[in-house]
């Protein structure tokens, strides 16, 4: 059972989102502002994450847009990647933004 998913993705030094997807309550803390979701974004979000690889890889550029999800349930999966992104990570994003302009 997942308990939480922590989610950062920043460009250098500025965070864009931190978010703490807490499953137990269907609550989403993004910037340190709570949300209330359903089950249905939290599963859709999962069906996401769970596709990638858990490494992406570093890219050279200045500031690239790095991202760290870590899934928590009886062990942590982790995955990463900067300036190198899975194909359907605008998916998250849009979710992610789409759960803020609420």
């Amino acid at each position: 059972m997942i308990d939480s998913i922590n989610i950062l993705i920043s460009r250098g030094t500025v965070n864009i989102y931190k978010v703490l997807i807490d499953l137990n309550n269907n609550s989403c803390y993004i910037n340190q502002k709570k949300y209330d979701i359903d089950n249905n974004l939290i599963n859709k979000i999962l069906d996401i994450i769970v596709t990638w690889k858990y490494e992406y890889g570093y890219s050279n550029t200045l500031d690239a847009e790095e991202f760290t999800v870590i899934i928590n349930s009886e062990k942590i999966i982790s995955y990463h990647g900067k300036g190198i992104f899975p194909e359907n990570y605008n998916e998250l994003l849009s979710i992610i933004g789409g759960i803020e302009h609420e």
